[in-house]
C-alpha cells in the first residue's frame, strides 16, 4: 500500500500519516473491542453461575466457597462448561469437586 513511498514526492510524503493512522486506529479499535466483549461475555458468565449456584445449593458456606473459586476462572469455554455443571451436581461438595478438575 506505501510503495509508493520508495521514492515519493513531497505529496506523498504528507499524504503518508494519513494514510497509516486510520489503520493503526482500525487495529486499536478492533483489538480493544474483542477485549471488552470478552470481559463482557466473562463476567454475564461469572452473574449467571453465581445466580445458579445461590439458588440451587443456597446461602451455606460451602456455596460462598464454591462462588469464591468460580470468581477465580478466567477461561470462558471452562466457565462455561460449568453451567452444565452446576445443573448435574447433587450436592455443593459434588459441584466444588467438579470444579477442581
Amino acid at each position: 500500500m506505501l510503495g509508493f513511498l520508495r521514492h515519493p514526492n513531497l505529496q506523498q510524503i504528507d499524504m503518508a500519516p494519513n494514510m497509516i493512522k486510520p489503520n493503526f486506529h482500525t487495529l486499536v479499535s478492533n483489538a480493544l473491542s474483542e477485549q471488552l466483549r470478552k470481559e463482557g461475555i466473562e463476567q454475564g458468565l461469572l452473574e449467571g453461575i453465581e445466580l445458579a449456584v445461590s439458588i440451587k445449593f443456597g446461602d451455606s458456606d460451602d456455596c460462598k466457597t464454591i462462588i469464591a473459586k468460580i470468581k477465580t476462572i478466567q477461561d470462558i469455554n471452562r466457565l462455561k462448561a460449568l453451567k452444565g455443571k452446576i445443573l448435574s451436581a447433587k450436592s455443593a461438595p459434588e459441584l466444588m469437586q467438579s470444579i477442581e478438575q
